[in-house]
């Protein structure tokens, strides 16, 4: 992954935009991830829509999977990774392809993104079995991040058509965060812990499916 300028951080202020998810979901409980749209500034919307990946956009009325990084768990000390600014991000890929990325949020070892909007993105589905199966795998990289841009690789989970059909539910879960098969160690020292993702299905962006 290229390095690049991280182009947003935390307010200092510490205040952040409310959650779109119900209580216990934003609690660490089984609540389920909506998939129902949202009403938002245009800021948001516009900001919402540019996450939908064009270069795989099918035609309208297909499905699509609605991602949602929610946070992550026993990460590495925000201490250990030399800078005095650590923030962290997730990179979301869908058939390869880079959907798009969380907020940019302060390091810690539990994060939480507490933004439904931005940081749920809509991937497409496809109309049969076979070209899901071959097409349909999620990526989520989790990285540290500083102001000159990424740093340590934190690890990452990876979901198959099978997988995302077991979850397609929404239901939030902690996956635990795997090191990269073709990575040097040293790269991956920092790599521990889970990342909390739901996954829903819709019939259109931002329909659920029944």
């Amino acid at each position: 992954i290229p390095r690049k300028p991280v182009d947003h951080f935390p307010d200092p202020s510490g205040k952040e935009k409310s959650a779109r998810f119900s209580d216990d979901v934003k609690d660490g409980g089984s609540g389920s991830l909506s998939v129902a749209g949202d009403d938002d500034d245009d800021a948001s919307a516009s900001s919402h829509k540019r996450r939908v990946t064009q270069l795989l956009a099918p035609p309208p009325g297909s499905r699509y999977a609605k991602v949602a990084v929610l946070g992550a768990q026993d990460l590495a000390a925000p201490h250990l990774f030399g800078t005095s600014d650590p923030f962290i991000v997730a990179q979301v890929f869908w058939n390869d392809e880079k959907v798009g990325e969380t907020d940019t949020i302060w390091m810690s070892q539990t994060p939480k993104w507490e933004n439904n909007r931005t940081n749920s993105f809509q991937c497409p589905l496809w109309a049969s079995e076979a070209q899901n199966s071959k097409l349909a795998r999620l990526k989520v990289c989790l990285y540290h991040a500083h102001r000159r841009g990424l740093g340590h690789f934190l690890g990452q989970i990876q979901m198959n058509w099978a997988d995302l059909n077991a979850v397609k539910e929404g239901k939030a879960k902690f996956y635990k965060l795997q090191k990269r098969s073709a990575a040097n160690k040293a790269s991956q020292r920092m790599v521990q812990g889970e990342i909390r993702v739901a996954v829903a299905f819709s019939t259109e962006a931002g329909e659920k499916k029944n």
